[in-house]
């Protein structure tokens, strides 16, 4: 959830630039904060993941998160390059100029949030 609401927030910093005084310490707090969510989320993902298969299944089911998550950080900076090149030649106004790629990820990591709160409370305790 802090992960998302940061990198949503992190272009408007910007806007800071006269004010440089404001603008280290902000960029400070959202780097410390999406720093720190990254490593509690990937923990906490990588701990679910695990309690979700069988004991006899875990090694496969990791494997599987891990393939699919390196296909993601392939995958992502080439689409969000893509996508943040657009935003800055386009010539469109808010939230469709620069914004729009932090936009765009922020939305789905607070879509993701949104649908975790939907897991089962089984995923608390190892499926054995």
């Amino acid at each position: 959830l802090l992960w998302g609401l940061a990198v949503f927030a992190s272009p408007f910093v910007s806007g800071l630039q006269s004010l440089p005084s404001l603008l280290w310490p902000t960029l400070v707090t959202i780097c410390i904060i999406v720093r720190a969510a990254t490593a509690t989320s990937f923990s906490s993902l990588a701990v679910m993941i695990s309690f979700s298969a069988p004991r006899s299944l875990r090694g496969r089911v990791n494997g599987l998160a891990q393939t699919a998550a390196a296909a993601i950080r392939v995958v992502s900076p080439i689409a969000i390059g893509a996508l943040w090149g657009w935003s800055l030649q386009n010539g469109l106004p808010w939230p469709l100029d620069y914004h729009f790629p932090f936009h765009i990820i922020g939305c789905l990591a607070l879509a993701a949030a949104a649908l975790s709160f939907r897991l089962p409370a089984s995923i608390e305790k190892p499926a054995d």
